[in-house]
């Protein structure tokens, strides 16, 4: 069995300290922050969205959510379809009529 000697047990400290130097040295790589574009009805069902808000839940995550309300869903959708925002929240009857008229 081999014991180490004291000037090994010297050069431990020394290592750990040139590791803990180096990792030091590491800095993470800034977080792009994602745009999100999404419209939506003034209705109840909808305070989540003004909740994460109020409480920069989506800053939090690095998303910049874009929020636009509409009067109601179908216009919400329709500007969905047309390319301005990225979702929106509607009931299922205007997404069903766009999906009958072969909207995608």
């Amino acid at each position: 069995m081999r014991v180490l000697r004291p000037s090994s047990w010297a050069l431990l400290p020394r290592l750990l300290l040139v590791a803990l130097v180096g990792l030091a040295g590491c800095e993470q790589p800034p977080v792009d922050e994602l745009r999100f574009r999404v419209g939506y009805p003034d209705i109840p069902s909808t305070l989540l969205l003004y909740v994460a808000q109020d409480h920069r839940l989506f800053a939090a995550e690095h998303l910049k959510v874009e929020t636009k309300v509409f009067p109601t869903g179908r216009e919400a959708l329709a500007a969905t379809i047309a390319g301005e925002l990225d979702a929106s929240v509607v009931y299922s009857t205007p997404l069903v009529l766009a999906a009958m008229q072969g909207e995608d």
